[in-house]
């Protein structure tokens, strides 16, 4: 007898548990009142206003709207949003011994919002990339954690990465 209700609190235990973890996972879904920045030095001006450098290092924002694909008429994956806030990791590695670092992106534009793209190495940003329809970052002796990371007070932006990238750094669609 003294077997079973031994078996039953553990039943109820587990039963306890399993409803504080739905609990806390709906609480932290509810509470996560994250929304859009709005563009706050106007519409010629790309330069974030709210999000500062730390934010983007730390990544300590959250992200509303980008979206990753891949077309039949390009190699690679297309980053874009039509007003995208906060601060989004594009792609994270780790580099073991100094390494150079070569990035090729297409059709890389700005059209509305603050949009910056950040490359950081070791908690620092190291290199920042400007729109343009071919842009090219080459950086030397890298070395540790490194990341891309873009940040954005409802930004209106789109950039492709090339897939030799893509598949040399693991970038995957839907990761």
């Amino acid at each position: 007898m003294s077997e079973k209700k031994n078996l039953q609190k553990k039943n109820i235990l587990w039963i306890i548990m399993a409803v504080a973890i739905v609990v806390y996972f709906a609480y932290a879904l509810l509470t996560d009142d994250f929304e859009h920045i709005e563009d706050a030095n106007g519409p010629d001006n790309y330069a974030l206003v709210t999000i500062t450098d730390e934010n983007i290092i730390n990544q300590d924002l959250g992200s509303l709207n980008v979206k990753r694909s891949s077309g039949i008429l390009h190699d690679g994956i297309t980053f874009s949003s039509g007003k995208f806030s906060g601060v989004y990791e594009v792609f994270t590695t780790n580099f073991l011994f100094n390494s150079d670092f070569t990035m090729d992106l297409t059709n890389f534009y700005i059209n509305g919002g603050n949009f910056k793209m950040a490359l950081v190495n070791e908690g620092k940003i190291v290199a920042t990339v400007e729109p343009d329809m071919f842009a090219s970052v080459e950086l030397h002796d890298l070395n540790g954690s490194f990341s891309m990371v873009i940040a954005g007070e409802s930004a209106d932006f789109e950039f492709t990465l090339d897939g030799w990238f893509c598949e040399q750094y693991g970038i995957q669609i839907g990761k």
